[in-house]
């Protein structure tokens, strides 16, 4: 029979403060203490831009679900009567992943050494991760590009032939 675990977290949640460390080692160290459904470790020497509020006031009612999950786009949507920071179950990886709050582009972080973390504004919202690397985007250029030169070369083959019929030598 299947047990609910109720120490998980789920999909995504709401923390109610930032604990500030400065180096990987004192990360590692905070783990074994803290409270994850109430607080995220923040590395402030690589996220500095995270450390800037760390109290976040949490009610009973701020909601953050997981809409969708593919592997390269990841969906969830906010509801909540104040600002927060979010810690999303996901590992973070920031290399091609960027993430959207109502398709405006945002910045992120890591959090408790592994998971992605952001700062959520007051309201309601959807929060996108997108997996849109760098080098799909220089392939597909690339791909157009030469796709066109193909073409080119194509009908000026074509035209030569066609050229060399009308006037043998």
């Amino acid at each position: 029979i299947p047990v609910i675990n109720p120490e998980a977290n789920g999909p995504a949640w709401f923390v109610q403060s930032l604990q500030i460390v400065n180096s990987a080692d004192e990360e590692m160290k905070a783990l074994s203490s803290f409270s994850s459904k109430h607080e995220a470790i923040v590395n402030r020497t690589k996220f500095p831009e995270l450390t800037e509020k760390i109290a976040f006031t949490v009610d009973s009612l701020a909601v953050l679900t997981l809409q969708e999950s593919q592997p390269n786009h990841l969906t969830y949507v906010s509801s909540n009567a104040h600002e927060g920071f979010a810690v999303f179950s996901e590992a973070y990886y920031n290399k091609g992943w960027n993430a959207y709050i109502d398709d405006k582009l945002v910045p992120y972080g890591e959090v408790n050494y592994l998971l992605r973390g952001m700062l959520i504004p007051a309201g309601e919202h959807t929060i996108e991760f997108k997996f849109e690397p760098q080098v799909i985007e220089t392939g597909s250029r690339i791909t157009v590009v030469s796709l066109g030169l193909m073409g080119v070369l194509l009908l000026f083959g074509l035209f030569w032939l066609y050229k060399r019929k009308d006037n043998p030598i």
